[in-house]
C-alpha cells in the first residue's frame, strides 16, 4: 500500500550560482562594428564598396558562435559570402591572414577611441 501524505525529501544539491562577470572581456562591441563598416573591404579597397562593408568574424568560440567583436574585419558583402563559405581557401586565394588583419584592425581601433 502506497503513503500519499508523505513529505517530500529535501534535496541538498547546491543550487549553482549566476557568474557576476562574464568569462571573457567584452564580446560584443557595436562601436567597433561601426567603426569598420566606415572602410572599404580589407581584402580590395574600391571606391564603390566604401561605407557598405560588413564586419566580419574571423574566430568563432564553437559549432554556430560568433567570436569576439574583436576579431572582426571589414568585408564588403561579396568577399564577405566568400569567406564565410570557406576561410582557409578565402585566406590562399588572397594570400592574407585573417587573424593578423582583426588584430591590426583592433589595434587601430583602440588607437582612435583614444584620441576620441
Amino acid at each position: 500500500m502506497i503513503k500519499r501524505n508523505t513529505p517530500l525529501k529535501r534535496s541538498t544539491k547546491r543550487i549553482p550560482q549566476r557568474r557576476a562577470k562574464p568569462r571573457r572581456g567584452p564580446m560584443r562591441d557595436k562601436g567597433y562594428r561601426d567603426y569598420l563598416r566606415e572602410f572599404g573591404s580589407c581584402v580590395v579597397e574600391e571606391t564603390w564598396t566604401l561605407g557598405s562593408c560588413d564586419p566580419a568574424h574571423v574566430l568563432n568560440n564553437g559549432m554556430r558562435s560568433k567570436g569576439s567583436d574583436a576579431s572582426c574585419v571589414p568585408l564588403c558583402r561579396q568577399h564577405h559570402r566568400e569567406f564565410d563559405s570557406g576561410k582557409k581557401a578565402f585566406q590562399a586565394k588572397y594570400g592574407i591572414n585573417m587573424a593578423t588583419q582583426a588584430a591590426v584592425w583592433y589595434a587601430a581601433y583602440l588607437k582612435w577611441k583614444e584620441q576620441q
